[in-house]
C-alpha cells in the first residue's frame, strides 16, 4: 500500500460575488471585497492543483429577488472560468432562496428560482466518480 493519495479536492463556500467590484448591497463593508477574495481563491486553488472543487453555495450576493442577481452570476462565471479544475456547485440561500421562514433574508425557494439556478449554475444535485470513488452532492433541505 502506498501513502500517495488518489487525488485531492478543495471545498469553498460563500464567495458572495457582487455584480460590480467594490460595490455590495450588504451593510457590511467587508462584502465589498468579495470579488477580490474570489479572484485570490481561484489563484490559490490553481496553485494547489486539486482534482476538482466543490462550492458549497452562496456563489453570489444578491438573492434571486434582488436586482443584480443575473449580473452577479455572470461575474461569478467570468471569475471562475480561470479555474483549472472541474467545479461542482451546490445552491445556497443567496443562489436559490431560503427555507419558508419569516425571519430568513431570502424569499422561499420557488420553481422559477430553481429553474434560474439550474440555467445559471447547473443541477442542484450531482454525482461524479473521480478515480473510481463516488461523490454525491445533495443540497441540505
Amino acid at each position: 500500500m502506498t501513502d500517495t493519495p488518489l487525488f485531492t479536492f478543495a471545498v469553498i463556500a460563500d464567495t458572495h460575488i457582487n455584480a460590480e467590484d467594490g460595490v455590495s448591497g450588504s451593510p457590511w463593508p467587508a462584502n465589498r471585497l468579495a470579488n477580490d477574495r474570489a479572484r485570490w481563491a481561484v489563484a490559490a486553488l490553481n496553485a494547489d492543483t486539486p482534482a476538482f472543487v466543490v462550492h458549497l453555495g452562496d456563489m453570489v450576493h444578491p438573492i434571486p429577488t434582488q436586482p443584480g442577481y443575473g449580473a452577479a452570476a455572470a461575474r461569478y462565471h467570468e471569475m471562475f472560468a480561470g479555474l483549472n479544475a472541474p467545479l461542482y456547485c451546490l445552491p445556497g440561500n443567496h443562489d436559490l432562496g431560503d427555507k419558508p421562514v419569516d425571519w430568513m433574508p431570502a424569499h422561499p425557494v420557488t420553481a422559477p428560482f430553481l429553474s434560474a439556478y439550474e440555467q445559471t449554475f447547473g443541477p442542484p444535485w450531482q454525482a461524479f466518480t473521480p478515480a473510481g470513488r463516488p461523490f454525491v452532492l445533495h443540497p441540505h433541505p
